[in-house]
C-alpha cells in the first residue's frame, strides 16, 4: 500500500511531535489529527491492518503541503511523502472528499482545477497573449492560477518583459504542469503523462528559457520532472529570479513606490526552491521600507493554498487569517507577495486594516 520510505517516515513521525509548532493547520484547528504526528499514527493503524476510512482519507487532505515540517525535521522525514501516497489510496478506493473529486473532475475536463476554458480569462490577458510571436527564445509559463484568478499579475509579468525588450512567448493553450494533480493524487502515472504532455508543448515552443510565475509548477519542473526522467530543452527559472536579473542587468529600472510593507515568502518558492532573496531583491529596488514578519525565509508559515481553499476553504480561511495575526504585528499597511497563489490566498482573508499588493504588479506600476 505505501512505499518503503512512506513506511519509515510516518513510523518515525508518529511518536514525535516536534513540527507542530510550525503546522500551519494544526495550529489554527487545535486538531492532533492535523498535525504530521497525527497523520503518522493514522498511517501506522492502517499499516497494521486497520480499514483506511472516508475519514482518514478527509484528514490527509488537511494539509496544505507547505514543507514546514519537512524542513524543520532534525531527523530529515520528510510527512509530504506519506500523505501524498496516502491521498493516492483516497483516490484508488474512492475515499477522496467530494470537494477533492470535484477537482479531479476539473482537471480531466479542462486541464485546470477551476474548470475554466479559454474562454474565462480575462478579455485584456487574452489580447496580451494575441499579440506575442507564436515562437521566441524565452516562454514565459503562467499556471493556471495567474491565467483564471490574477490576470493583472500575468499581464503585469507579461509587461515588464515587454518593457525589458526580452523575446518571449506565452502558450495559448497552456497545459497543466501536474502540479494540481501531484498534491490532489499523488505522483502517480496519471500524473506523470500530465507532465509529459506539458514538457511535450514546452519542447514544440522551440524555448531554450522557461520562465515560470507559478511556484509549485517551478517545483515540479525542476524536480518532479527531473525524478521521473521527463527532460525539459528549456532551461527552467522563476519570475521572481528572471525579473530581478532584469533589474540587476539594468534592462528594467525602477521608480520609488514609497510604501512601507511587509512579505509573505511563498512555501513553495522558499522551501523546495530554496529561493528567499529574489524577491526582496525586486522589493528593494522600488525603495521599499520592509518590516520583515515573524517566521520569514525557508521558516515562513504558510496561509495556506488556492488548492486547499478550493476544497476546503474553511481550512484555506484559517490558514490565511492565522498568517495575517503575524502581519499586522508587522505595523504597516500593505502586504507583498510574490506568486499568484500567495497573492489569492493573502487576498481572500486580508483584514479591513491592511491591502495584498503583488511585487510584479507594484514593479509594472513603478518601472
Amino acid at each position: 500500500m505505501f512505499s518503503e520510505q512512506a513506511v519509515k517516515t510516518f513510523m518515525a513521525c508518529r511518536f514525535c511531535p516536534m513540527c507542530r509548532h510550525v503546522c500551519p493547520i494544526g495550529l489554527t484547528t487545535g486538531n492532533e489529527g492535523n498535525t504530521p504526528r497525527g497523520k503518522g499514527l493514522l498511517l501506522n493503524y492502517v499499516h497494521t491492518g486497520m480499514e483506511f476510512t472516508a475519514e482518514m482519507a478527509q484528514d490527509m487532505y488537511e494539509c496544505c503541503l507547505c514543507h514546514n515540517c519537512a524542513s524543520e525535521c532534525e531527523t530529515g522525514f520528510s510527512p509530504p511523502l506519506f500523505i501524498r501516497e496516502a491521498r493516492t489510496q483516497a483516490v484508488v478506493q474512492d475515499l477522496a472528499p467530494p470537494a477533492v473529486r470535484a477537482l479531479l473532475d476539473n482537471l480531466e475536463a479542462t486541464d485546470n482545477i477551476f474548470g475554466l476554458t479559454a474562454e474565462n480569462v480575462s478579455p485584456d490577458l487574452r489580447e496580451a497573449v494575441g499579440t506575442l510571436p507564436e515562437t521566441a527564445p524565452t516562454l514565459l509559463y503562467l499556471g493556471a492560477t495567474a491565467r483564471f484568478k490574477t490576470p493583472d499579475i500575468a499581464l503585469a509579468v507579461i509587461r515588464l518583459l515587454q518593457k525589458a525588450g526580452v523575446e518571449f512567448t506565452v502558450l495559448a493553450d497552456e497545459p497543466s504542469s501536474g502540479a494540481e494533480p501531484g498534491d490532489l493524487m499523488g505522483f502517480v502515472e496519471d500524473v506523470r503523462q500530465v507532465a509529459q504532455k506539458c514538457a511535450a508543448a514546452i519542447t514544440a515552443s522551440g524555448a531554450a528559457t522557461l520562465v515560470v510565475l507559478d511556484a509549485h509548477s517551478a517545483r515540479m519542473f525542476k524536480q518532479q520532472y527531473a525524478e521521473w526522467g521527463i527532460a525539459l530543452p528549456a532551461a527552467v527559472v522563476t519570475a521572481t529570479d528572471y525579473v530581478a536579473g532584469l533589474l540587476r542587468d539594468g534592462r528594467l529600472s525602477a521608480k520609488a513606490a514609497g510604501v512601507a510593507a511587509t512579505f509573505q515568502d511563498d512555501s513553495a518558492l522558499s522551501r523546495e526552491l530554496d529561493e528567499t532573496e529574489t524577491p526582496r531583491e525586486i522589493i528593494a529596488a522600488m525603495g521599499i521600507d520592509l518590516k520583515e514578519m515573524f517566521l520569514n525565509r525557508k521558516r515562513v508559515k504558510s496561509g495556506g493554498t488556492v488548492l486547499l481553499m478550493e476544497y476546503a476553504p474553511r481550512l484555506g480561511q484559517l490558514a490565511g487569517e492565522g498568517r495575517w495575526l503575524d502581519a499586522q504585528r508587522a505595523g504597516v499597511p500593505v502586504l507583498l507577495t510574490s506568486t499568484p497563489d500567495s497573492f489569492v490566498v493573502m487576498r481572500e482573508t486580508q483584514p479591513e486594516t491592511m491591502t495584498t499588493t503583488d511585487i510584479f504588479v507594484l514593479l509594472e506600476q513603478n518601472t
